[in-house]
């Protein structure tokens, strides 16, 4: 069972509205509905903060599902998924278009990779990048002075120029799926083949569970996890044409 962070909300603050919000998500979250394609979008969202902010040098910690409380509105919201803000520390300091990339690239990865933007889709919205890209950029002007207003679109060329690049999506992958084993666990093996393969290959006398490694180090469900992974679809090929 997939746990529902609400440590950030008071008890006295639990009301009915807060009840609301939790039942919603341990429904959602333990049900069919969170499927390989929900988590490969959650995952691959929140593995782009994550591999841009490990680009800025730093080692952000990873938050699970949750119910957070807007102070300014007085209303409970859901999260899928989150990584940790960075620090001012680099906010204030680190290249500007790096910083950008890491608040503004996830959008440009999901639609680079899964085919759409993520507004609106199983609640994940980029409204939420774009207004921490927003207050960052407000906060830094008043430090420093030293943006654009063409930033945004300059960072997101930027990141589609990296995502043109297989090593920068193996990469990605990897920290997408670094993301969902230790937010979500590690997915279960026959889901990734599908039941129609699965009944198909039962139906064959082939056993479709777990391996161990061979004398070569290898598994079948290594192969895989590699093959679910990797940046090299046709449809991804066909995009980059």
């Amino acid at each position: 069972m997939i746990h529902i962070d609400v440590t950030r909300i008071p008890q006295e603050m639990r009301n009915e509205g807060f009840q609301f919000h939790y039942q919603k998500a341990v429904e959602f979250f333990n049900s069919s509905e969170f499927d390989r394609k929900a988590r490969t979008l959650i995952s691959l969202h929140e593995g782009t903060h994550l591999l841009y902010a490990r680009e800025l040098g730093f080692e952000p910690k990873l938050y699970g599902p949750g119910i957070r409380y807007a102070r300014q509105t007085k209303v409970f919201h859901g999260i899928v998924g989150a990584v940790q803000a960075l620090p001012d520390t680099i906010s204030m300091t680190a290249d500007p278009i790096m910083l950008a990339k890491q608040l503004l690239g996830p959008e440009c990865a999901q639609e680079k990779l899964l085919g759409f933007k993520t507004t609106g889709v199983l609640g994940i919205s980029s409204q939420g990048d774009i207004e921490d890209y927003e207050k960052w950029f407000v906060r830094r002007m008043i430090a420093k002075g030293d943006l654009y207003l063409e930033l945004d679109i300059n960072a997101r060329d930027a990141a589609y120029k990296d995502l043109g690049s297989p090593a920068f999506r193996r990469k990605l992958w990897d920290a997408a799926h670094e993301f969902e084993e230790r937010v979500f666990g590690k997915p279960d093996f026959l889901e990734l083949l599908g039941e129609k393969v699965r009944k198909t290959w039962e139906a064959l006398g082939v056993s479709v569970e777990p391996q161990t490694p061979d004398e070569n180090g290898f598994s079948f469900s290594e192969f895989i996890n590699q093959v679910r992974c990797s940046p090299g679809s046709a449809q991804d090929k066909d995009r980059n044409a």
